[in-house]
């Protein structure tokens, strides 16, 4: 509120400000009104609408899920499988209404969680003795489905309580679709299964084609064709009832007009056997646990956890999309927990179809114009009367009604996860998921699972593989040290830095970084048309981990340096990974061969003076005014001595300040001999160095030209000779001698010059 009031005061005459305002108390009102402000006649009319047609598709499918999970041996069940449908749904969708974190979503049991269940209890009938009761084989089924939505819902909560709704942004792609498109062949397999009325699978999928069969699957085929087609080329939800109607209403056409009575259709397949006129449900009695059969229980712990990991999937992937349609970001982690609770609840009380936001149900309302959390209450008021009053108009949806549901349900998923994903997806990762796919469907949902979580490991593995650990890479002739050294000594460097090379790392590194790593050094070092390498400085300082395994690759790096005669500088190497390498044999970090060092700024520094200390040049370290005015072009006719008499030559100790931070600059100083760095003071922390300056270079032009204060101080490192240049005598000078001033400022423009040249190189270096 804080917001609005600052805003109001700001925005009185701005239009653009005010249509932001308006969207933010929109926003605003919209969060924290809860039911009252949909308590018009409109709204009131248009939450009545949507609750009834939620209401008879939540019915629909109810039935269709039931089916998938109670058939076969479980039929006479179907009833009661209803009803824990419904039960599931009440627990549910109240909850989400009434807590859930935005009011626009509606949240009911899932098809992806019935068609895991629905294999579940197909294992467990079909493991079951045949002198199992129905009824112990029925209790042992509905315990397992309680069960699982229990953990389930307690995965959820805890999730959402350590705030690991972001989780779905770290799984790939391809593996959620290839577990989506899974899914959508389970449920189309149940709906074969529902209208044939026989298990299908690879083995027995050619029966399908015989004509007694194809005459009870073919009409649902249809039916499931026709909804998928309007749902995705019609932008109106109305449509899926109608649908469901129209096709009703042509079943019973077609048995009027040949004559066919309900009794014979029933007898001929076309209706579930079995079926109670009511809603067979009641509070689950927890003393009949004793009668299960353990075993039977314990074996579908890998279902079990399929169901919760798929779930967790698919919540956080619905409620990613339903930000899209509802156009506001949702709080994940809260979805999280509340559905979480929610599905607990449904478990305890004997529901158990796991459920959390519905795409499909929260668009109806969504472009209906109801309120979720409306319709979620009275949503869940008449699920209620469905339960205690009975449904006997269930028994009037034929087989294909219900099996073509489930079918559609399924061609929803494999349409959009195997055809559309072929235009979106690199061909790749669309191989990935295809495989996962097939092996659902030839082997099982559980091995595709497996298969799933070993190709998230190996695509993991294949793709961080590709990024290389190698951030930048530059040789020392276009890099350098933060020493500025004499004309003679850079123009030296830019010639021999080429002996020089720097990876700069990056990342964790593990095996297959690392071997990429070594093969790229190797080849470095064998390339015949390349110069020799005579120093490898490796900079870890954005390295954030090290695989154990990596110290193989490593080991082979020392050893190729010590056959090709060039050293290892390793820098930035934090403690934790300097006991990774030497715990793991990889040995002393400071050897003749390998040295390790505090910065990169240090090891190019070794380097170069190592380089120059085979040169002639490093012998003199003394370098006069006149041979730094000789050594630029520009500035060779200068006349140092017309010059001498405006500067002062002093001697510092070691540890003295020249300048101090935020000092006014009035002077500047020539180094002869010697060396100063420029540090940055820092309150209640360590100096740190900037630049090292040596004899041959200009300290302190910077400031003293711009006339700001100092932005860092400058101290004597090494005793030696400095002449230093006040404001007062650099005027005294242009009156005096205007051409001795003129070719100073040239001289100080090329020093300027230089720096910036080789700063661009350096930058050039850093940017490839």
């Amino acid at each position: 509120m804080y917001l609005l009031s600052v805003l109001e005061s700001r925005c009185t005459n701005d239009y653009s400000h005010e249509r932001l305002l308006m969207n933010l108390k929109s926003t605003s009102d919209t969060k924290h009104s809860g039911f009252l402000h949909h308590f018009t006649l409109s709204n009131i009319l248009s939450n009545i609408m949507a609750s009834i047609m939620v209401w008879l598709v939540a019915i629909i499918l109810a039935t269709s899920f039931s089916a998938l999970i109670f058939h076969g041996r479980l039929s006479p069940y179907y009833g009661v499988g209803i009803g824990i449908v419904l039960v599931s749904a009440m627990c549910i969708s109240f909850l989400t209404a009434l807590l859930g974190s935005d009011h626009a979503t509606l949240s009911y049991p899932q098809s992806t969680a019935a068609a895991i269940l629905g294999t579940m209890a197909f294992n467990i009938a079909d493991s079951a003795p045949a002198t199992m009761s129905d009824d112990t084989l029925f209790i042992t089924v509905t315990l397992a489905i309680s069960f699982a939505s229990f953990l389930t819902g307690f995965f959820f909560l805890i999730l959402g309580v350590l705030r690991a709704g972001n989780l779905i942004r770290y799984i790939p792609y391809p593996i959620i679709g290839g577990f989506l498109a899974g899914s959508g062949w389970i449920l189309v397999q149940g709906g074969l299964n529902v209208m044939a009325d026989l298990q299908i699978n690879m083995e027995n999928f050619f029966i399908l084609f015989d004509q007694s069969v194809l005459e009870h699957w073919l009409p649902g085929f249809l039916i499931a064709g026709i909804l998928l087609w309007v749902m995705r080329h019609k932008n109106n939800m109305l449509f899926f009832p109608a649908v469901i109607i129209g096709a009703l209403a042509l079943f019973y056409g077609v048995l009027f007009s040949t004559g066919t009575s309900i009794n014979v259709a029933s007898n001929h397949g076309w209706f579930l056997e079995g079926l109670s006129t009511t809603v067979l449900w009641q509070f689950p009695d927890f003393g009949l646990i004793t009668q299960i059969d353990v075993a039977l229980l314990m074996a579908q712990s890998a279902s079990i956890a399929a169901v919760m990991i798929i779930s967790t999937l698919h919540l956080l992937l619905n409620s990613s999309g339903l930000e899209l349609i509802v156009d506001r970001e949702l709080d994940l982690n809260h979805e999280l927990t509340i559905t979480g609770v929610a599905n607990v609840l449904s478990g305890m009380v004997g529901g158990g179809i796991i459920g959390f936001p519905s795409l499909v149900k929260t668009t109806l309302v969504h472009r209906i114009g109801g309120n979720g959390r409306v319709v979620g209450v009275i949503l869940t008021v008449l699920l209620g009367m469905t339960v205690y009053f009975g449904a006997s108009f269930i028994t009037i949806f034929p087989r294909i009604i219900l099996g073509g549901l489930l079918m559609y349900l399924g061609f929803n998923f494999l349409m959009e996860w195997l055809y559309d994903a072929w235009f979106k997806l690199p061909r790749k990762d669309y191989l990935i998921m295809m495989v996962i796919f097939l092996v659902i469907g030839f082997f099982g949902f559980l091995q595709g699972v497996a298969v799933g979580i070993v190709a998230t490991v190996v695509l993991f593995v294949l793709e961080y593989s590709q990024i290389s650990i190698v951030k930048q890479e530059f040789s020392g002739s276009t890099f350098h040290s933060n020493i500025d050294r004499s004309f003679e000594e850079n123009a030296l460097l830019r010639d021999l830095g080429q002996y020089i090379w720097v990876l700069r790392l990056q990342g964790f590194i593990f095996f297959g970084t690392s071997h990429q790593f070594f093969q790229r050094i190797k080849a470095r070092v064998l390339d015949p048309e390349q110069e020799a390498m005579l120093y490898l400085i490796v900079d870890f300082r954005l390295v954030r981990g090290i695989d154990v395994s990596t110290v193989v690759n490593f080991s082979k790096l020392k050893q190729l340096a010590d056959m090709h005669g060039f050293r290892v500088m390793f820098t930035d190497v934090a403690p934790h990974l300097q006991e990774v390498l030497q715990n793991c044999g990889f040995g002393s970090l400071d050897t003749d061969i390998l040295r390790q060092f505090r910065d990169l700024d240090r090891a190019m520094e070794w380097c170069e003076n190592d380089l120059l200390s085979h040169a002639e040049l490093t012998v003199d370290k003394t370098v006069t005014l006149q041979k730094q005015f000789e050594s630029r072009t520009m500035t060779r006719m200068l006349d140092v001595s017309a010059l001498s008499k405006y500067l002062e030559r002093v001697e510092i100790e070691v540890g003295d300040y020249i300048v101090h931070q935020n000092d006014e600059p009035d002077s500047l100083y020539f180094i002869e001999s010697g060396r100063v760095d420029i540090q940055l003071d820092l309150e209640h922390h360590e100096p740190v160095r900037l630049r090292s300056m040596r004899a041959g270079t200009v300290v302190g032009e910077v400031g003293f030209y711009l006339g700001r204060p100092r932005s860092a101080s400058i101290v004597v490192a090494e005793k030696g000779v400095f002449y230093k240049l006040t404001r007062d005598a650099l005027y005294k000078m242009g009156e005096d001698n205007p051409e001795a001033a003129s070719s100073f400022h040239v001289f100080i423009a090329c020093i300027v010059s230089e720096r910036l040249s080789a700063t661009n190189r350096m930058l050039e270096a850093l940017l490839d």
